[in-house]
């Protein structure tokens, strides 16, 4: 790990990042504070120790404190972010002035309260606000007036948020992720460490946004998994329930059975047959 150092001449940096190594590189730390938001493609940020999905609309405030790397899920695979950083006065500064009776933005300790996942208009609200950094006007001015249109936005679309309820966007990447094989055969334990939460949080949330558990979400996807097995290849029936994270096979039958109203082996046929009709 290396740390990177604010040149204090400077009011400001911004900058236009393109990642295309599939492997992480170094972790940094620094001792500035910094923002950044996904334009396009798909990346990873590695961030204390933990793996973030990244996708258009993906934004994060860093603090000093923080330390993180990127990567690309695949290699041929590319990620664009833009980022600004600067010093951590000036967080102080509009923290002093606009913030100073609630810890929010920079002062949150767990890096999760400080990410956002951006609707296009918001993105496109961004590009407009930081069309004077673009162009080089990098004073200090011009940085207090970005950084602080920026939180305004983020303050302002949190509170949306919490009017309409939306699902947060690391609970749906989380079911996104867990719905790929072999990731939920690890159970809810593998889904709790792709969330980055705790599993209490994980029930609390999936209970709340979608009125379900994470062992029904796993248990669905697993059996999903298993009927495209049944459908697809010769593998026995307790080889199919083994791959699908099922150690017991009548657990394995009951969950089949009360899903597809029938038992694996008759799901087998039933398709089997449907398959010699149509040929």
């Amino acid at each position: 790990m290396y740390r990177l150092l604010f040149d204090v001449r400077l009011s400001c940096t911004f900058a236009v990042w393109q990642y295309r190594n599939a492997r992480s590189g170094e972790e940094l730390t620094h001792d500035f504070h910094e923002l950044f938001w996904v334009e396009d493609g798909e990346g990873i940020h590695t961030i204390n120790g933990l793996q973030r999905s990244m996708t258009a609309g993906y934004l994060i405030l860093v603090q000093d404190r923080d330390f993180h790397t990127f990567s690309v899920p695949k290699q041929g695979q590319s990620v664009q972010f833009i980022n600004f950083a600067f010093p951590v006065q000036l967080w102080k500064r509009i923290k002093k002035n606009h913030f100073s009776h609630e810890t929010a933005f920079f002062d949150l300790k767990d890096f999760r309260l400080r990410e956002y996942m951006l609707p296009l208009s918001s993105v496109t609200k961004l590009k407009t606000l930081c069309s004077d950094l673009a162009t080089g006007n990098h004073d200090a001015l011009t940085a207090e007036t970005f950084l602080l249109s920026v939180l305004t936005l983020l303050k302002n679309q949190s509170k949306q948020t919490e009017k309409k309820e939306i699902t947060p966007a690391w609970l749906t990447r989380t079911v996104k992720q867990i719905r790929i094989y072999p990731n939920f055969t690890g159970g809810t334990q593998a889904m709790a460490r792709i969330a980055g939460y705790s599993s209490e949080h994980l029930a609390r949330s999936t209970r709340k946004f979608l009125a379900t558990t994470p062992r029904e979400i796993v248990n669905e996807a697993r059996l999903t998994h298993a009927a495209t097995m049944l459908c697809s290849t010769n593998y026995s029936i307790i080889n199919i329930a083994l791959e699908c994270g099922c150690a017991n096979l009548g657990y394995f039958y009951k969950l089949f059975t009360a899903r597809f109203q029938m038992t694996p082996s008759e799901y087998r046929d039933r398709h089997n047959t449907a398959l010699h009709t149509i040929n």
